[in-house]
């Protein structure tokens, strides 16, 4: 009951514990009502079927956002065009981008994290990576250097989960056409990198990826580590 009580406070968005006295059925209500509102109950597939069932809902979104997401061809005259003039990066700032993570820089970083946000999967906020920092800082920033050397994420940061969030219109559609405003709903992503790995499904995903990457390297003069590049 302990357990449950403190799964349904985060659930329920309570700041405070004054706010609330022991749980009760009122209490849990509002924890269900968070929860009412972030569903959706059903949604319409190209066919024009509308499905309840879970598992036709997700192969929809994710075929949806799949198709949204993917690359347009581009025109490599065009895109020259368009690169040339861009400001470069110099030389140092190039080495700076380059050089290893540092652990005031790290420091810096999380110090600077919006507080109440879980940034990964485990459900931990910044707030508990804040208060704790001066035990675990110098194990995190080990555990940074060590992907940054290796080219590879942990697996519970290469792990995504997909929530798709209604808002307004026809709330049975995920086509911006179908729609009465101009609302696509928003995927929610908890992951880092390897996001794009739930778009990318073939070898020409991946040659389409490279060519971006080329041209972002192109453009800025920043280096992309190739060889570190585990998703590609």
């Amino acid at each position: 009951m302990q357990e449950r009580s403190k799964g349904a406070l985060v659930r329920a968005r309570f700041t405070k514990l004054q706010d609330i006295d022991t749980p009760t059925a009122f209490f849990f209500s509002l924890e269900k009502s968070v929860v009412k509102r972030k569903q959706m109950l059903c949604l319409r597939l190209p066919e024009g079927k509308v499905t309840t069932e879970p598992a036709e809902m997700r192969k929809h979104a994710v075929d949806f956002y799949t198709d949204l997401f993917k690359a347009d061809e581009c025109d490599v005259d065009s895109a020259e065009e368009l690169l040339q003039g861009l400001p470069q990066l110099s030389s140092e700032e190039q080495n700076t981008l380059s050089s290893e993570l540092t652990f005031d820089e790290l420091t810096a970083a999380v110090s600077q994290m919006a507080s109440g946000k879980a940034p990964g999967i485990d459900g931990l906020s910044s707030d508990f990576f804040k208060h704790f920092w001066s035990l675990m800082g110098q194990d995190i920033c080990y555990v940074f250097k060590e992907c940054f050397e290796e080219g590879m994420l942990p697996a519970s940061s290469r792990r995504a989960v997909l929530s798709l969030l209604p808002k307004k219109g026809d709330l049975t559609s995920l086509k911006k056409q179908e729609t009465s405003g101009s609302f696509i709903p928003p995927v929610v992503v908890s992951a880092y990198a390897d996001d794009i790995n739930i778009i990318i499904q073939g070898h020409t995903d991946v040659q389409e990826l490279k060519e971006s990457l080329a041209l972002y390297e192109k453009a800025s003069s920043a280096r992309v580590n190739w060889g570190k590049s585990e998703a590609v």
